[in-house]
């Protein structure tokens, strides 16, 4: 008797285990199936919530159209009235034709810099004044002996059919952009290409700086020229 009663002791024990550790199963089944329903549930309540947040945080491409036209209008180096403004998503289209390099290229800059504008894309086709390539090249010559940040350069200009090739040493990456955005504004130019090699040199005369820093002051569209003065000394 003592031996069956422990056999059923025993088989109790186990029945006790193994109903404890199908309980234990299900709850973790439970648990399991109530996260994925959670899970299920708030993921797209949670997208919607980040999703409108950008929508309402993203400015409008109306207003973003009006700014670009607006920067474009009040800057004398731009045409406005020839270039056509299109917003999509953020995504600024400039069409239209002009006369210069230099003016398309300012144009997608100031449209690069205004708040809201993802990307620019530039359709603007640039139809120059028919002019011979003679006097193309003597205005370019001139333009880079007159700009303070240039004249003290010896650049090679060669131009063929309103194509410009500039050749020559400065003495930083900055005076070859200046350089290139002098013969963009020549009346005529239908392409530049750019040749000039930079050979840096440590020491440098503070007037050189100076005008190269105001040139570069001038050209960009964010700083209002006249409200800063420029002052360099030993570098």
């Amino acid at each position: 008797m003592p031996a069956r009663s422990a056999f059923r002791g025993r088989a109790g024990t186990r029945k006790e285990v193994s109903m404890s550790i199908f309980t234990s199963n299900a709850n973790r089944t439970v648990s399991s199936l109530t996260l994925s329903i959670f899970i299920l549930i708030a993921a797209p309540i949670l997208q919607g919530a980040a999703f409108a947040k950008k929508t309402k945080s993203r400015i409008p491409d109306i207003t973003i159209t009006r700014a670009v036209k607006g920067e474009l209008a009040s800057d004398q180096a731009v045409s406005a009235h020839l270039i056509d403004v299109r917003t999509n998503d953020g995504i600024v289209e400039l069409s239209g034709s002009i006369d210069n390099l230099l003016a398309r290229d300012r144009a997608v800059k100031l449209a690069q810099a205004i708040r809201g504008v993802r990307a620019v894309v530039n359709r603007i086709e640039v139809y120059p004044v028919v002019r011979a390539d003679s006097d193309i090249r003597v205005d370019i010559v001139t333009a880079l002996a007159e700009d303070p940040a240039t004249d003290s350069y010896e650049i090679r200009v060669d131009v063929e059919d309103g194509k410009a090739v500039l050749s020559g040493n400065v003495e930083s990456w900055a005076e070859k952009q200046l350089c290139a955005s002098v013969t963009k504004g020549i009346l005529g130019v239908n392409e530049l290409k750019n040749n000039i090699k930079v050979s840096f040199t440590p020491n440098r005369k503070d007037h050189e700086i100076k005008a190269e820093i105001e040139r570069r002051l001038e050209l960009d569209p964010h700083v209002t020229e006249g409200l800063l003065e420029v002052a360099v000394k030993d570098g």
